[in-house]
C-alpha cells in the first residue's frame, strides 16, 4: 500500500500538508480536493463536522451548494444518494478519497493537520494539471510522466475503471495539445519562409 504513493521527481511542490486555525461558524465549502489528490485530515483540538458524497453522484449537486443545507439534503435522499457524516474531534484521522465531493464544518475553534497526494494509478489523473500549473519546466515534467507510464505498464497490477477512463480523457489532452503544437510549428515555418 504505501509503495503504490508516488510523488513527481522533479519541479513538485514540497508535501501539501498545511495546519489549519479554523473558527467556529467558518467552513469549508462544498468542493473536490484539487489536482485528483486523496487527503487525510487529523483533528487536533476542537470539532467538525464532515459530510460527503461519492464521486458518483457529484453530478447531482452544484458545488454552490451545501450538504448542510436541509433542501439539499432532502433532494439528494429523494434521489437515494447516501451523505456520509463524521465528527471530527481530537486523535480523529479521516480519509478522504480522490474525487469525492465534501464540506466540512467547524462546530468550534480548532487545529487540524492536512495532507494531500496521490497514488501511482491515479497520478495519471494528477499530471495535466500538474503540467499546467505547478511544473516550472514542462518538457522535464512531460520526460518524468513518460517515465512513470513506461514503469505503469511494466507493473502487473490490473488499473481500476476509473483510471483508465482517466488514460482515455489524457490521450485527447494529448491530441490537442500536439494539434496545437503543429499548429504552432506551421506558423512559426511561413514565418521563416516570409523572412527568407
Amino acid at each position: 500500500m504505501i509503495s503504490s504513493i508516488v510523488l513527481p521527481k522533479k519541479n513538485a511542490i514540497p508535501q501539501t500538508m498545511g495546519v489549519f486555525l479554523e473558527k467556529k461558524g467558518i467552513n469549508c465549502d462544498l468542493h473536490i480536493d484539487c489536482f485528483s489528490t486523496s487527503a487525510w485530515l487529523l483533528m487536533i483540538e476542537g470539532q467538525k463536522t464532515f459530510r460527503a458524497i461519492s464521486p458518483l453522484h457529484r453530478h447531482h449537486i452544484e458545488m454552490g451548494s451545501s450538504l448542510f443545507n436541509e433542501g439539499i439534503v432532502s433532494h439528494l435522499d429523494k434521489l437515494n444518494v447516501e451523505i456520509f457524516e463524521f465528527t471530527l474531534t481530537p486523535g480523529t484521522i479521516l480519509y478522504v478519497p480522490t474525487g469525492w465531493v465534501h464540506e466540512i464544518r467547524n462546530d468550534t475553534d480548532n487545529i487540524m493537520v492536512t495532507g494531500g497526494f496521490t497514488s501511482r494509478q491515479h497520478a495519471i489523473r494528477f499530471y495535466k494539471n500538474y503540467h499546467s500549473y505547478i511544473s516550472r519546466d514542462s518538457n522535464e515534467s512531460d520526460i518524468a510522466f513518460n517515465d512513470y507510464l513506461e514503469a505503469l505498464t511494466e507493473d502487473k497490477f490490473k488499473i481500476s475503471d476509473e483510471v483508465r477512463d482517466s488514460i482515455i480523457e489524457e490521450v485527447a489532452y494529448t491530441k490537442e495539445k500536439i494539434e496545437i503544437l503543429l499548429r504552432k510549428n506551421k506558423v512559426y515555418e511561413e514565418i521563416i519562409k516570409k523572412t527568407a
